[in-house]
């Protein structure tokens, strides 16, 4: 009876901490980690989106031109839809589709890029288009403009659905997620609000004492990043948990937030020094959380340690 007893103890300190340190894994960022993108030669980068894989898209301008790109592996490589005069590219899914938008005849359209082959998305009756978001199963959001209207799309299954917060005067659609999520904003007397569709309804999003909040993108866990203004000054969030947490580049003058991958990497713009770049903010755990995790693994490295020196163990 004793040496049950006394087995069963120990083993409950051992699954304790196992809990805890499963709990302490998934805590939310307190901080960030920030790299800078910056195309050669550029005068201006933009970082619009970043994917699992951690393959980031945007947009740069050289010599009075805007360009897409793409960076993977450390390499830009351009993304110029053919005979385009300006080209963004806005969305990055896991297998690599990107899409975005230009402008070519004076005409401006959406693209899909997929395999290297452009594809043009158009929404019908429109005068205006842009892709803007794109899930893992091809379904992609933007916006059109028509004679009337001012609004957002969803694009699925070769049907077009139009997104149009009630009461608005006009609607953005930024992002949606493998679970069909979409975030963006709206405009409604003059200011503008993030929102979240999900299941048919709609829920506004706004910073906490912000006169501006977009909410322009979303990962597979719910995770909300945009950009927010107080006092005139813009700044990058992360909602998380129903947990604001403001994204500001170190030294910069103005922060937006872009795109963010399943692992809470985030992808935007930064103003500094009177030039603009791109960044990708990779999370921290919180120190706390961390501290717990080590904790967690002592325990069991000393329970580990403690079995080795039992008598009867097999183990040397």
């Amino acid at each position: 009876m004793f040496r049950i007893m006394f087995q069963a103890l120990p083993n409950a300190i051992f699954c304790a901490a196992v809990l805890c340190a499963g709990a302490a894994l998934p805590a939310m960022a307190s901080s960030f980690t920030f790299s800078t993108i910056d195309f050669p030669g550029a005068t201006t980068t933009q970082a619009a989106a970043v994917n699992d894989s951690g393959q980031l898209v945007g947009s740069y301008t050289s010599g009075g031109v805007t360009h897409g790109y793409l960076l993977s592996g450390g390499v830009f490589t351009t993304i110029d839809f053919p005979s385009s005069t300006f080209t963004m590219a806005e969305d990055i899914d896991n297998g690599g589709q990107v899409v975005g938008y230009y402008t070519a005849g004076g005409v401006n359209d959406g693209f899909l890029l997929s395999g290297g082959v452009f594809t043009t998305i158009d929404f019908p009756g429109s005068t205006l288009t842009d892709a803007i978001g794109i899930d893992n199963s091809g379904q992609v959001t933007g916006d059109y403009t028509s004679s009337t209207v001012d609004d957002a799309f969803l694009l699925s299954g070769g049907t077009y659905t139009t997104i149009d917060v009630p009461g608005s005067d006009s609607t953005s659609a930024e992002e949606i997620d493998d679970s069909g999520q979409v975030v963006g904003y709206y405009t409604s007397g003059g200011e503008t609000h993030g929102y979240l569709l999900s299941g048919g309804v709609f829920t506004t999003i706004d910073f906490p004492g912000s006169t501006f909040t977009r909410a322009l993108g979303i990962n597979d866990s719910g995770q909300i990043a945009g950009s927010y203004m107080i006092g005139g000054v813009t700044h990058g969030f992360l909602l998380s948990g129903g947990i604001y947490t403001t994204i500001d580049f170190p030294g910069s003058t103005s922060t937006a937030a872009h795109g963010l991958d399943d692992s809470g990497q985030v992808a935007g713009n930064y103003q500094s020094g009177g030039a603009g770049f791109g960044f990708l903010a990779t999370p921290s755990p919180e120190p706390g959380a961390l501290a717990s995790t080590i904790g967690a693994f002592s325990i069991i490295a000393a329970w580990s340690w403690r079995r080795r020196r039992m008598p009867g163990s097999k183990r040397p």
